[in-house]
């Protein structure tokens, strides 16, 4: 006969959730709740840190349009809703948008400033040279350029599914992003022809 006690069976605890542990508080949509670290996050995370980067970008490549008076041509309109676009991106991936309390703006203070402005970043300001001096043409190729670059950042970014609010709008959202920027370079190279003329 067998002994009984050999034949226990080993009975082992649950370990504890590790979900506490791991929590971040989530910096990005700039709320407090607190959510474990999954591979989804951690995905949401790095496309929200992407997509706000694109929109400095963007945004610097509008403002040095402006210096050398090119914006008639580059339609900063192009750029400007090529980084709008890019906040409903963000918006479908949870993040808060700065203009969520519209009902608390009763004045013009009480207008949030912009998000992504290049001139609040001055570490972004580094990235470009004495821009006023340089000749159109070469402003011009600079500019066309630094907006391929940020069409070859918009394809990089890629968004977790479970991530998405609705992954049709995401979709929508980065679809006009792209079609805003080409325009911008499409215009950028109408100056091109101006300048051959």
């Amino acid at each position: 006969m067998e002994d009984k006690k050999s034949k226990k069976a080993v009975v082992k605890k649950p370990r504890k959730s590790r979900a506490k542990k791991d929590a971040v508080v989530d910096k990005d949509s700039n709320t407090d709740v607190k959510e474990p670290r999954t591979d989804v996050e951690l995905g949401r995370q790095a496309a929200v840190t992407k997509i706000r980067n694109l929109r400095l970008h963007i945004d610097g490549i509008n403002q040095y349009s402006k210096v050398k008076t090119l914006s008639a041509y580059t339609r900063e309109d192009s750029l400007f809703k090529a980084k709008c676009w890019l906040g409903k991106l963000l918006a479908e991936l949870g993040t808060d948008s700065p203009y969520k309390d519209e009902s608390k703006i009763k004045t013009i203070k009480d207008i949030p400033a912009n998000a992504e402005d290049v001139k609040t970043k001055s570490n972004f300001n580094k990235k470009f040279f004495d821009f006023g001096n340089l000749s159109t043409l070469d402003a011009v190729l600079m500019l066309r350029s630094s907006t391929a670059d940020a069409i070859i950042d918009l394809d990089s970014i890629d968004m977790p599914v479970g991530s998405l609010k609705n992954p049709y709008k995401a979709s929508v959202a980065k679809a006009q992003t792209y079609i805003h920027l080409c325009e911008a370079k499409f215009e950028l190279g109408f100056i091109l022809s101006q300048i051959k003329k």
